[in-house]
């Protein structure tokens, strides 16, 4: 499970996104030069989720075979996404924290019309960064090496990664294997609820933290962790100047704080 819908959304846009910079880098890129490339996805779904994502890429070639690429995205969600709870003939409250955007707002609850779907409005921006480096040690022979991490209101990821990929020698026929790490930071907006607790329909009073150092403030910050595996091999082949044959297989393990904390369920 992800934390937001809009993760799902963005997972799903991730191919789209890379092809708005799709020259691959050891091709586009001039020997001993910086070539940069950006451009801008856009995506809308009727009162639900509105995603702009601009994109900049930067690749410096070294020689034929090796290079380093950054790229550098900027993610700002807004909208609407459902929480879980039954649609009902009464009028409904929403939980305080289901009505909390990352940004920081926070309100009592939002009222649900009777018979409508009840939603959680957000806004959130993410910003993230990945470096790959290509090294090259013979003609047929080449490792990836890559980085990445990315930061928003309430989600931080950082991970890195080795690919390792073996030509034939005709060049026609590449064999890949890869693994993978990511490490999360999870803080829920509210902090991370109680699993399977009433959710209370207000907020409590303010404290008075006037007299509370940052320290102190920083201290009190819960996170939750999450970590993830990935293990890939595949088999690419060039069949044609046009045709391009590719089949992979990959395994993943995930652990630590899987569930989504902006979800509920309705006791009825």
């Amino acid at each position: 499970m992800q934390l937001k819908s809009a993760t799902s959304v963005r997972l799903a846009l991730a191919a789209a996104s890379c092809a708005l910079l799709a020259d691959p880098p050891a091709q586009a890129a001039q020997r001993g030069a910086w070539v940069v490339n950006a451009g801008t996805l856009m995506y809308e779904e009727k009162d639900r989720v509105s995603i702009i994502e601009p994109a900049l890429m930067a690749t410096y070639k070294f020689n034929d075979e090796d290079y380093i690429d950054v790229r550098v995205v900027n993610d700002t969600m807004t909208g609407a996404s459902p929480v879980g709870a039954s649609v009902s003939s009464h009028p409904q409250t929403l939980p305080p924290m289901l009505s909390t955007s990352a940004s920081g707002s926070v309100s009592n609850g939002t009222y649900v019309a009777p018979e409508a779907l009840p939603v959680n409005r957000f806004s959130d921006v993410r910003n993230s960064i990945a470096v790959n480096w290509q090294k090259a040690f013979s003609r047929t022979f080449r490792t990836v090496i890559g980085s990445s991490a990315s930061v928003e209101g309430d989600y931080s990821s950082f991970g890195g990664s080795l690919t390792l990929l073996r030509d034939t020698a005709d060049k026609l026929t590449t064999f890949t294997a890869g693994v993978s790490y990511s490490h999360d930071l999870i803080n829920p907006v509210g902090g991370p609820p109680e699993p399977l607790t009433v959710l209370p329909l207000t907020l409590p009073e303010p404290e008075d933290h006037s007299t509370h150092g940052e320290e102190e403030h920083e201290a009190s910050i819960i996170y939750k962790q999450k970590q993830l595996s990935d293990l890939m091999v595949g088999v690419t082949q060039v069949v044609s100047k046009h045709v391009l044959a590719q089949l992979n297989y990959s395994v993943g393990y995930t652990s630590g704080y899987l569930t989504d904390p902006y979800k509920i369920i309705s006791r009825v």
